[in-house]
C-alpha cells in the first residue's frame, strides 16, 4: 500500500514538473501606441484647461484642482481656506452637499473638499 502511494505521488509531481516546463506561446509585433493631440486653452474667466479627444465614444473626465489652502493665506486671510471648505460643504440654498454629492456620483464623478483640524 505504502508503495501504492509513493508511486502515485511520484506519477503526479513528474506531470506538474512537465507541465511547469512547457513555453509561452511567441508574442506578437507590438502595436505602435501614440498619444492624442492634446489641446490647451484659457476660458473668459482665466480658468485654463486641457482637452485630449481619444477614441470614438464620448467621455468626459474633469478635475478642478483649486490650489489654495491654509499654505497660501496671507496674515489677514487666517482660515479662509477653512471657511471656502465649511461653506462648501453647507451647499446652496437649493441643494444641500448630499445632494450635490450624490447628483455629481450620478454622473459617474466625486465631490470632495477637505479642511484641517483644529
Amino acid at each position: 500500500m505504502k508503495k501504492l502511494v509513493i508511486a502515485i505521488a511520484f506519477l503526479a509531481l513528474t506531470g506538474i514538473v512537465d507541465a511547469q516546463k512547457q513555453t509561452a506561446p511567441a508574442g506578437s509585433t507590438p502595436k505602435d501606441f501614440k498619444l492624442p493631440a492634446k489641446k490647451q486653452s484659457t476660458l473668459s474667466n482665466g480658468l485654463r484647461y486641457s482637452l485630449v479627444q481619444y477614441g470614438a465614444i464620448p467621455k468626459v473626465n474633469i478635475n478642478l484642482i483649486i490650489k489654495t489652502g491654509n499654505v497660501h493665506e496671507a496674515a489677514n486671510q487666517v482660515w479662509l481656506a477653512d471657511l471656502t471648505v465649511q461653506l462648501m460643504e453647507q451647499g446652496t440654498a437649493a441643494m444641500d452637499f448630499t445632494t450635490i454629492s450624490k447628483k455629481v456620483a450620478g454622473m459617474g464623478g466625486e465631490h470632495y473638499a477637505q479642511r484641517r483640524n483644529g
